[in-house]
């Protein structure tokens, strides 16, 4: 059995106590096979836009209150100095769905459930993918890993862990402690700014 970090491998043999730990190895560096096709995402390119992708777990640690929602960067979406496009690819609870209503020169497209190659194209056409979690979740892995293969560049608003280790090796990723909404500003500056100047992703 293959697992992506190790984080993932210590709780699946706490929940599977029969597995025996030699049968289950940690592999850190598999891509999906697919290659996406950016043509699909309707987005605009002369907007900066951003990419969500993914269905929420329901009825986990009330996590409609929390920072895990991605309206989190809909303030700071609003604060930047020209129009953006918050894209969000997935099913969102009522609840999750609260605080994701466009500000300013920030736009909210709701894309609904998409089959994964056209999510992936969301991925792949978007200037920034956005990763956001409360907690460093063993679930969210082949997520990043989509990103990592795929998206220009990522912001994480992450806690410490696997997630961020892992994101940290890549010149693509910008984290940002969930606990810091000064360094999310700061950095959504920064990468608006770059979009601006057409500086190319590492």
């Amino acid at each position: 059995m293959i697992t992506v970090t190790p984080t993932t491998r210590t709780q699946l043999l706490d929940l599977h106590p029969g597995l025996r730990p030699d049968a289950v190895r940690v592999v850190t560096n598999g891509y999906p096979p697919i290659t996406p096709d950016p043509a699909l995402s309707s987005r605009s390119a002369d907007v900066f836009t951003l990419a969500f992708t993914g269905t929420f777990l329901s009825g986990a640690k009330g996590r409609q209150d929390g920072p895990f929602n991605p309206a989190v960067l809909v303030p700071h979406l609003a604060s930047l100095p020209g129009p953006s496009d918050f894209r969000i690819a997935g099913t969102l609870l009522s609840g999750q769905a609260h605080g994701l209503v466009g500000q300013g020169n920030a736009r909210i497209t709701g894309l609904g459930h998409l089959a994964r190659e056209d999510a992936i194209a969301e991925i792949a056409a978007a200037d920034v993918s956005v990763v956001v979690a409360d907690d460093d979740a063993w679930w969210i892995g082949r997520k990043v890993f989509e990103y990592l293969a795929f998206a220009k560049r990522i912001l994480a608003v992450v806690p410490e862990g696997d997630t961020a280790d892992l994101l940290r090796q890549s010149p693509r990723a910008t984290v940002v402690p969930i606990s810091n909404p000064d360094a999310l500003d700061l950095a959504l500056r920064g990468l608006y700014r770059d979009w601006q100047s057409g500086i190319a992703p590492k």
